[in-house]
Parts: C-alpha cells; sequence; structure tokens
C-alpha cells in the first residue's frame, strides 16, 4: 500500500491500492482498486445512499439494510 502526497496549499495524501466491501452475515465480498481509496469508499457509500450505485448486487446488500466493513 502506498500514498501519493499533493502539497498545493495544504498536504493532502491519497491511498493507493486494493480494498475489500465485506458482509459478513451473507459471505459476500467486493474487491476494487484505487488510486484514492478513501474517496472510492466515500463514491461507495454516497450511491448506495442515493439508491444509484451501479453494481446492484451492492446496491440490494444495502437495500436489506445491511451495512459493509472495509479493509485496506
Amino acid at each position: 500500500m502506498k500514498q501519493r502526497c499533493l502539497n498545493i496549499f495544504k498536504k493532502i495524501c491519497m491511498t493507493i491500492g486494493i480494498y475489500i466491501l465485506y458482509w459478513d452475515k451473507h459471505n459476500e465480498v467486493y474487491i476494487g482498486q484505487s488510486t484514492d481509496i478513501e474517496n472510492r469508499i466515500s463514491v461507495h457509500t454516497s450511491a448506495v445512499k442515493q439508491n444509484k450505485h451501479y453494481n446492484y448486487k451492492i446496491q440490494d446488500l444495502y437495500n436489506s439494510k445491511l451495512i459493509y466493513n472495509y479493509n485496506i
């Protein structure tokens, strides 16, 4: 895992790597990769809350009131 930092006006660090979203009760996992994992997790969360996630399985799990955990 690696961090990329930009120093424009303030230090902004982004974690680069692979992340896993998982739902223990259903033995479901989603594996993704990103150059800014913190932002990507935020995008997943925002999309499911708006019922607009592109991955219908993730959306269905969220709609059935299951919260995901994640590891980086």
